[in-house]
């Protein structure tokens, strides 16, 4: 489950010297919505309380598509962790959002019958930069749900 900004893309075929907009990018991008290949995610300040403009995450429908196009490699197993977790909250009927608490990032930001989890994904959490990555992000909210 790749994960990826419109901006990247945009940048990276700047690098290829082909001239698309960061709004084609977008539009494109809406289109493959639409096709049912791909999911949105926005950000949410959370300390601004606010859903933002850009930033958004996409995520593909399944592996399927995702490993015709760029193929499959062990190394992505958190990516697509993070993809299988998000299916299961869109499933689940969760309204599902990418949190952004100051320059760091909180996975999931769940909301569902006015309550609201914070969900972080890893793989393993047996290396200490992970714990302090993972947990630390969810330490510093000030709701902690």
């Amino acid at each position: 489950m790749e994960i990826f900004f419109s901006k990247k893309i945009s940048d990276y075929l700047k690098s290829q010297r082909l001239k698309f907009s960061n709004n084609i990018v977008l539009d494109h991008l809406d289109y493959l919505q639409n096709a049912f290949l791909f999911f949105k995610v926005s950000r949410n300040n959370l300390k601004g309380k606010r859903i933002l403009e850009i930033g958004e995450k996409y995520y593909f429908h399944g592996t399927g598509m995702r490993h015709a196009i760029i193929s499959y490699k062990p190394t992505d197993i958190n990516q697509l962790l993070e993809n299988a977790v998000l299916l299961h909250l869109l499933i689940h009927d969760y309204k599902v959002s990418i949190g952004k608490w100051g320059d760091k990032e909180i996975d999931f930001v769940c909301d569902k019958n006015n309550e609201r989890l914070y969900i972080q994904t890893t793989l393993s959490l047996a290396d200490e930069n992970v714990k302090k990555r993972e947990y630390g992000n969810l330490l510093e909210l000030d709701d902690n749900f």
